[in-house]
C-alpha cells in the first residue's frame, strides 16, 4: 500500500562509495548510523536481552561477540556509503540508549527489511512510533539509491502474531499484514509498503528541478 510520511529533522548525506552521514532529531530522540562505541549498549539492552530477544529471530540471546560482528556488518555499509544499514535510537537530550531500528538488505532486489528494537525501559511510550516515522521519512530521501542491483521500491517487515505491541506499531504504518509465515520457528505477520509511486513522483520533481 502507499502512505504518506510525515518528515523529522532529518540530514542525509550519501554518496556510493563515500560515508554515509545521516542523523534524525525527532521529537525526544536521535537516530545516527550505529558505531562501535554503541556495542555494549546493543548487547546489555537489546540482543544479550532475554526479554527483548523473546519474540525476535529465533528468540536467543546473543554474545558479545555475535553482536559486535553484526555492527562490523552495519558500520562497513555506512563507511562504504550504504544507506541500508543500522541505527542507534538515543535521547536526544541526555544521549541514553533507546533502542536501534534498521532499513537494511533482504533476500529480495529493492527491497528493504525493516526491523525495530526497543529497551523494556521505553516500551509503551510511543518511542517505536516516533522511531518509524523518522524511517519512513528517511526511506523517501533514499528512494534514488539502489538496493542490490535493483531500484528501491518496497519495504517488508515480519512480526509474531503473539506480539501484540510490534503489529500494531508495523499496522500504523503499513496497513494491515499482507501474508502470514512460519519463521525463525514461529508463525508471523508479513507487512509490505510499496514505494513505487513514492520513487515516481521524487523522479519527476528531480526532472523538472534539473530542467528549469
Amino acid at each position: 500500500m502507499g502512505i504518506d510520511i510525515c518528515r523529522s529533522d532529518l540530514h542525509v548525506l550519501s554518496a556510493p562509495g563515500k560515508p554515509a552521514e545521516v542523523e534524525m532529531r525527532a521529537q525526544r530522540i536521535l537516530l545516527r548510523p550505529v558505531t562501535k562505541a554503541d556495542l555494549e549498549d546493543y548487547h546489555k539492552y537489546l540482543f544479550g536481552s532475554p526479554v527483548v530477544m523473546a519474540k525476535y529471530g529465533k528468540g536467543e540471546v546473543k554474545s558479545l561477540c555475535e553482536v559486535e560482528n553484526r555492527i562490523k556488518t552495519w558500520t562497513a555499509r555506512w563507511e562504504k556509503g550504504d544507506p541500508f544499514s543500522g541505527l542507534c535510537i538515543r535521547d536526544k537530550e541526555t544521549g541514553e540508549f533507546i533502542g536501534h531500528v534498521i532499513l537494511g538488505h533482504s533476500d529480495v532486489p529493492g527491497t528493504a527489511e525493516l526491523a525495530i528494537l526497543i529497551r523494556p525501559e521505553y516500551w509503551n511510550q510511543k518511542y517505536g512510533t516516533e522511531a518509524l516515522r523518522s524511517v519512513f521519512a528517511y526511506a523517501r530521501e533514499i528512494l534514488y539509491y539502489p538496493l542490490d542491483g535493483a531500484p528501491f521500491t518496497k519495504i517488508e517487515a515480519t512480526a509474531r502474531v503473539d506480539n501484540v505491541a510490534s503489529n500494531r506499531l508495523l499496522t500504523a504504518f503499513a496497513g494491515a499484514p499482507v501474508a502470514q509465515q512460519y519463521k525463525h520457528g514461529a508463525l508471523r505477520n508479513l507487512y509490505k509498503v510499496d514505494l513505487s509511486e513514492a520513487r515516481q513522483t521524487a523522479a519527476s520533481q528531480h526532472f523538472k528541478k534539473t530542467a528549469a
